[in-house]
């Protein structure tokens, strides 16, 4: 997806202990990518696995230093908590997949956003009816459709 909205990955390397990312070299590869000029870093994207969050203490203050969002995708650590939050609330907006070889499987292709920015939502809420949201005249994301 990131690809097909013309911008570009950087993949960062994980920590051995954790397979989660390693926040040392988030670091390194965002200061390298912008001392390279070619590439604007936008956000920061850390996938939990096995149940784990990634260490986003260190991560969103990463991103905070860098004016970079933080999007969590925690398909597969749903039900996990770090420093008491629940998994899919430890970043700007969390990601979860219905797909059904996840944590929370459904039949066939789902998936959820979370955050708790009005704003976000508002826009999330718009794109799912595709941009038809509140710009419609007199109906808003909560008005019944026909």
């Amino acid at each position: 997806m990131i690809s097909l909205l013309g911008a570009t990955p950087v993949f960062v390397d994980i920590d051995a202990a954790t397979f989660n990312i390693f926040p040392e070299k988030l670091e390194t590869a965002i200061h390298q990518v912008v001392q390279a000029g070619k590439l604007t870093p936008k956000a920061i994207i850390p996938v939990d696995l096995f149940g784990l969050p990634c260490d986003y203490d260190r991560i969103n203050k990463t991103a905070s230093n860098h004016n970079l969002v933080v999007i969590e995708d925690a398909a597969q650590s749903f039900g996990a908590e770090y420093k008491g939050r629940m998994a899919g609330s430890l970043a700007h907006a969390g990601c979860t997949s219905f797909f059904p070889a996840k944590p929370l499987g459904c039949y066939g292709d789902g998936g959820a956003v979370l955050t708790d920015s009005n704003d976000l939502a508002d826009t999330l809420k718009s794109i799912r009816i595709h941009g038809k949201g509140k710009e419609l005249a007199g109906v808003t994301n909560d008005t019944p459709r026909p």
